[in-house]
């Protein structure tokens, strides 16, 4: 090779690729890349003005950290670069000369003696070769380098640079110290170090940078396998982005043909319906018109006869023309054509199995006239509530048809979207009974809908009010016997017996009552006892703080000690409540925690530090329907509410709370809190709205319970009792609504909608209050109004002149039903004793003294020997027959000293109803007859006035109104049901099309995304692979040119980078799958079978689709979102918990025992073994 292109191939390799000059106190970075060390402390600076961290490599891009102390002269300086700069120094006048190595004068060096190893000047190598010893070595002349020389030159041994060791080629190495030595230094500085050959361990580090080198190589390829196999992977991904497009495109063109054939049907049903209605009015036109012109022929005839005046005519004619005329006169009138309502309805929520999710309904029905009746709008929480549905005609008579659609639902008006359909009773005669209980209080928005219309009102406003606790009975006094109390404590019931037991605290004792409150037997205790609570299995858990040995007891509910339970995470504990997997809370006085424990104490569940405040927290319980803990603070005067992890939710009666202690849910899921500074009980929500209270009634109300029929207990401490409120006692009171609801709710004012007092009827028989009656004639007078019309019938009456209808009768009937009433309801004044005179509550009616009788009444009825064996009745256990038979029972004279005796005769004349002793005293001589046969004659009498009344209804209801305006109505009612078809499938259609284009969108979003990734991807394995050879070709060349100072120098720092190289992560770009989901117009979910019919929901905009062959209904949202099923077996979403791990915890609670079949799928795939059977058993 020539040598100037040589020196230029060396001034080109010892240029530095920040400043592009020949360098300058070169420095090598672990990429083995060198730069001048100025130009690296430059890069880094401007790194730190940017307030970077690390600097990158300028020709491979590899990160490095910059050192603390902002300079990088700490790097290894470049053996080979420097070698480079003296030679290019020895021809380049730019670079600084290459000095004499042999005097002290720093002349430039003009020979190379290779014996000597050294540079010469020109008066160093005269007296060179002037020594004899020296004169016979090899040199070259600086002017006359050849190619050989250079390579001689670059390879030459390495100078010692100790001072007076600078004659001294480096020839071995300490692997003490990792450095290269001289002879000199070895004696001098490593002496007794481990020394070697530097060949030989050049030679050895060379096998180790060839292995390093070897693996780097693998890397090259591996990241170049990667780079193809995404490439591969990428035009995969493409490929099924293009198919899972084609086959949305390709779904929604099925829809949208579908819909259009659909729409075709719809209309074709729609000409079909017309067509029947035009030949059905046509029918009825010709029999009107043929009728009309028999007439008018024999009309004419008649006059034409009489206008002629010929007597023979009209005497030989007369009886012709009569007998036609009358012939006509009886002849069946033409019957009225009136069409049928058609309604084209869309069905919002679909939970039932329809065979379509929309429909035409052809019927009578207008849901303008449709009513309701014994609408309540104030209820009672967890009641159960009905009210009646009547269909009727444009005339407003009730009609029936079974493809009428009634929809009722009820939501809250406080924006909850959440809505419950209420179950319907369908009678068959076109009235619709209507069932709901509402769950927790508040106000309401009942929505009922006829063939897809709402009703006239609709929506209503019902107002559920929280339940009252009233006053029921108490038991227990004062004393140490048997059933009474020396301060009563805690209390609790038994869930599987109804048991009562009751903390007697200076006694020390529990007390076990039945739900009577009758004394079963008491356990005797060792010392007093501050709380106690029942197991599930029925077994007492009691807690002693003064008995040391056994502070918390496990007693049977025979009294008999089962075990002790000791607990190390207890120090002393105060108040404690059980849960339904009998885990003990406990109120900890020493720590002030509650501590939860297993039912046995060895596990420690849960611990939950409730009050900041020494001593505050006196009671806790656990509420399973919430999952949430519910802790009373004494001192803080309010309740604070826990989750199942001790986590702090929320606070219930700040403000409204003093000195709360005990605590207990109601059967309505609400909580009741012993407010013992205020004396009182107060109800909350679990959610924390304050509900309702009760009075005064005790002096210290520690603790309360409830009962398993809903019954509130609280011992009062210092009234040495137990107070008892009644509850929510659904079973008789249901009882009473399912025998007699279309008897008791004639019981309720229709002006009021409560139960009538003083019940007066209107000659229309309708009834109502006497005061209603009176405001709403009072309110008409105000109108300048001189009668009212009947609420019911809207017939109208004439005020009295004495503006009350107190002149009105009474309704015997109502009067009785109302007594009834007052047996079992609690809001109506409660039935009175009839035996004595102290207006004692009655409890019981004796059917042989025909009379209502109080408790010590009964008690004395029972205790004669002559009355014992009459039959009697309980009222707390009334059943149907008895009701029927109170009703039905004996009406009893109402007159002084006759009330025992019943009215068996009727007086003619006097028109009244008497008893035997009235006949002999008050109508002595007048007609008296049996009362029954006065009531057969005048129903007969009845009977025939009403069948008069029947006649004028059946006249009435003939009117006839005009068949033409019918008709057109009618074209309207088709017009108007087509156009909402044909605008509810264009708005599929548009719906659709809108999909399509926003799942092409999608598509192309999903493809931009892909591809941007890709492009990252690939340019960091491009990078990857840059750096790998950048740094495979520097450690080449350091093994190419062999020089052992430098394999020595440079091999850990090779090593370390390729240890570096080797951990780098490989992220491969993963390709997701993308497929047009199951959920989107996809297989299973979203895929039909024979699909029949399509509509949209003109409330949500969501599509309901009727999968005929796989006998379901498929919903999914405007865009096309699948969601859910409709078919005879209904499907449940479980709840699905994301762990962001790859882990989802499914949970679901089965609504009723079975066999189920739980379906597992990913993107749409069901899972290996999917669908498993799970069997549901009875817990």
């Amino acid at each position: 090779m020539d040598v100037q292109q040589l020196f230029k191939d060396l001034r080109k390799e010892a240029e530095c690729p920040l400043c592009l000059e020949t360098v300058k106190d070169p420095r090598t970075l672990p990429c083995l890349h060198s730069f001048c060390l100025p130009c690296l402390d430059k890069h880094a600076n401007y790194a730190r003005r940017q307030l970077q961290t690390a600097i990158k490599c300028p020709v491979c891009q590899a990160s490095f950290q910059i050192p603390e102390e902002d300079t990088f002269g700490s790097l290894p300086a470049s053996f080979h670069l420097n070698r480079l700069v003296d030679l290019l120094a020895l021809r380049d006048g730019s670079t600084e000369s290459q000095k004499c190595g042999s005097c002290e004068e720093n002349n430039t060096a003009t020979h190379y003696c290779f014996g000597c190893l050294s540079f010469l000047c020109a008066t160093c190598f005269e007296a060179h070769q002037r020594i004899k010893a020296t004169r016979g070595h090899r040199n070259i002349s600086v002017e006359n380098l050849q190619a050989d020389d250079v390579e001689e030159l670059i390879h030459r041994p390495v100078m010692c640079s100790e001072q007076y060791h600078q004659d001294q080629p480096l020839e071995y190495y300490c692997k003490d110290c990792n450095v290269c030595t001289c002879i000199k230094c070895s004696v001098v500085s490593h002496n007794r170090h481990t020394m070697v050959d530097m060949q030989k361990a050049a030679d050895e580090q060379k096998m180790q940078i060839d292995e390093a080198l070897k693996k780097m190589k693998a890397e090259v390829v591996f990241f170049e396998n990667e780079i193809e196999e995404q490439t591969a992977l990428i035009d995969k991904n493409k490929t099924q982005i293009s198919v899972a497009r084609e086959k949305m495109n390709e779904t929604v063109d099925d829809y949208i043909r579908l819909l259009t054939e659909k729409k075709a049907i719809m209309n074709a049903r729609f000409d079909e319906i017309n067509q029947a209605h035009q030949k059905a009015y046509t029918t009825h036109l010709e029999s009107f018109l043929l009728a009309v012109t028999q007439l008018k022929s024999s009309l004419e005839q008649g006059e034409n006869i009489l206008e002629r005046n010929i007597n023979a005519e009209i005497l030989r004619t007369k009886p012709v023309i009569m007998g036609r005329c009358e012939d006509l006169l009886k002849a069946e009138k033409p019957k009225i054509y009136k069409p049928p309502h058609v309604y084209y309805v869309v069905e919002d929520a679909l939970e039932q199995d329809f065979d379509d999710s929309d429909r035409v309904v052809v019927s009578h029905t207008d849901p303008s006239s449709t009513n309701i009746e014994r609408l309540s709008q104030k209820v009672k929480e967890q009641n159960e509530t009905h009210f009646t549905i009547i269909t009727r005609d444009s005339e407003g008579r009730q009609c029936y048809n079974k493809d009428d659609l009634i929809n009722c639902k009820i939501r809250p008006s406080t924006g909850d979207s959440s809505e419950t359909e209420l179950d319907l009773e369908d009678n068959g005669d076109g009235s619709y009974l209507a069932e709901y209980t509402p769950s927790s209080t508040g106000l309401y928005d009942l929505k009922i809908e006829v063939n897809g219309k709402p009703l006239v009102g609709s929506p209503w406003s019902v107002q559920v009010i929280p339940h009252q606790y009233r006053l029921k009975f108490s038991f227990g006094s004062n004393g140490s016997g048997p059933g009474q109390f020396n301060g009563p404590y805690d209390i609790a019931v038994s869930k599987k017996t109804g048991t009562i037991a009751v903390s007697d605290y200076e006694n020390k004792r529990i007390q076990l009552f039945d739900s009577k409150g009758h004394y079963l037997r008491e356990i005797g205790l060792r010392a007093s006892c501050t709380s106690l609570d029942f197991t599930e299995s029925g077994q007492i858990i009691a807690n002693t703080p003064g008995n040391v040995l056994l502070k918390i007891s496990l007693f049977s509910e025979e009294g008999q000690f089962v075990k002790r339970i000791n607990s190390k995470y207890l120090k002393s504990p105060f108040c404690l409540s059980t849960d339904d997997d009998d885990d003990i809370t406990v109120c900890d006085e020493e720590s002030n925690e509650v501590t939860v424990i297993s039912h046995s104490g060895k596990e420690l569940v849960t611990r939950i530090a409730a009050s900041e405040r020494e001593q505050s927290v006196t009671y806790a319980i656990f509420h399973n329907c919430t999952g949430c803990f519910f802790v009373s603070d004494s001192k803080a005067d309010l309740v604070r509410v826990f989750n199942g992890s001790g986590n702090f939710l929320y606070e219930i009666g700040r403000g409204q709370l003093l000195n709360p202690v005990g605590l207990a849910i109601d059967k309505f899921n609400n909580l009741i809190v012993c407010d013992t500074g205020n004396k009182r009980l107060k109800v909350f929500s679990t959610r924390g709205d304050f509900l309702s209270e009760t009075e005064q009634y005790f002096h210290t109300p520690y603790f309360v319970a409830v009962s398993n029929e809903g019954d509130v207990l609280v011992p009062d401490y210092e009234k040495n009792c137990v107070v008892v409120f009644q509850g929510a006692r659904l079973t008789r009171e249901t009882k009473i609504l399912h025998y007699g609801r279309k008897k008791f709710t004639k019981a309720e004012c229709p002006l009021c909608l409560e139960t009538v007092k003083d019940p007066r009827t209107l000659p229309c028989l309708h009834s109502f209050c006497l005061l209603c009656l009176d405001k709403h004639a009072n309110y008409a007078r105000r109108q300048l109004q001189t009668a009212i019309k009947c609420p019911v019938c809207q017939a109208s009456f004439q005020i009295p002149e004495e503006d009350t209808f107190g002149g009105l009768p009474a309704s015997f009937h109502l009067n009785r039903l109302v007594d009834l009433l007052a047996l079992t309801d609690d809001s109506t004044e409660s039935q009175q004793c009839g035996s004595c005179e102290e207006n004692n509550t009655a409890t019981h009616y004796c059917f042989g003294c025909q009379s209502f009788l109080c408790i010590p009444c009964f008690e004395a009825h029972q205790r004669i020997k002559a009355r014992r064996g009459q039959r009697n009745i309980s009222v707390d256990n009334l059943q149907a027959d008895d009701m029927e038979e109170l009703i039905r029972r004996p009406v009893m004279c109402s007159e002084q000293y006759h009330q025992d005796q019943p009215l068996g005769y009727y007086c003619q004349d006097c028109n009244v109803c008497t008893c035997i002793k009235c006949g002999v005293v008050s109508h002595n001589r007048h007609t008296l007859v049996d009362m029954q046969k006065a009531a057969d004659e005048q129903k007969m009498q009845i009977d025939e006035t009403l069948k008069k009344v029947k006649e004028e209804v059946a006249i009435s209801e003939k009117k006839i109104k005009d068949q033409g305006k019918l008709m057109d109505k009618n074209k309207t009612k088709i017009s108007a049901a087509r156009e909402k078809m044909n605008k509810s499938v264009d708005d599929c259609i548009r719906l659709l099309t809108e999909h399509k284009m926003i799942m092409n969108a999608k598509f192309d979003e999903i493809n931009q995304a892909h591809q941007k990734a890709y492009a990252t991807h690939l340019e960091n394995f491009q990078l990857a692979v840059t750096q790998l050879r950048s740094f495979l070709e520097q450690g080449k060349n350091i093994l190419g040119r062999n020089s052992n100072a430098e394999i020595l120098r440079m091999k850990p720092v090779i090593i370390e980078r390729c240890e570096d190289l080797s951990y780098t992560k490989k992220l491969r770009y993963t390709n997701h799958n993308v497929e047009q989901k199951n959920t989107h117009f996809g297989s299973n979910c979203g895929q039909f079978n024979g699909l029949y019919v399509i509509a949209v929901s003109e409330k949500t905009r969501a599509i309901a689709v009727n999968d005929n062959e796989d006998k379901r209904i498929q919903l999914f949202s405007s865009d096309g979102s699948y969601l859910r099923e409709i078919g005879d077996s209904l499907e449940t979403d479980p709840d699905i918990e994301d762990k962001e791990d790859g882990s989802y915890t499914v949970k679901y609670t089965p609504g009723q025992t079975g066999l189920y079949e739980l379906i597992i799928k990913v993107k749409g795939q069901p899972l290996d073994e999917s669908p498993w059977t799970v069997r549901v058993i009875q817990n």
